[in-house]
């Protein structure tokens, strides 16, 4: 039993070191802008990063979740200063003349 599970982990640590291998390598490929040298690095760092995927991705996941997070705060004030830029032309438009000066 201890020798299935065993397996079962090591297949599934390999398939999802390949699966990120193929996902990265997609990316990498479309930096055309490396030197030979950088690319050989690159590809080193390419393959330790599949290698050591299971440290790997939830790190990158921590951080793309604090990019969102982010994001959404300065949309959040974004829309606050649109909604209350909208209220003040709503509650006097520009070219208001009052009776006083009728």
């Amino acid at each position: 039993m201890k020798l299935v599970l065993v397996a079962l982990f090591t297949a599934f640590y390999l398939l999802m070191a390949i699966r990120f291998f193929k996902v990265w390598w997609v990316f990498f490929k479309r930096d055309t802008d490396l030197s030979l040298n950088w690319t050989y690095i690159s590809i080193a760092v390419l393959t330790l990063a599949s290698a050591s995927w299971p440290v790997v991705v939830p790190f990158a996941y921590l951080e793309l979740l604090a990019k969102v997070q982010r994001n959404a705060a300065e949309f959040e004030v974004e829309a606050s200063e649109t909604e209350t830029s909208e209220l003040e032309e709503k509650a006097e438009p520009k070219n208001f003349v009052s009776p006083v000066e009728l």
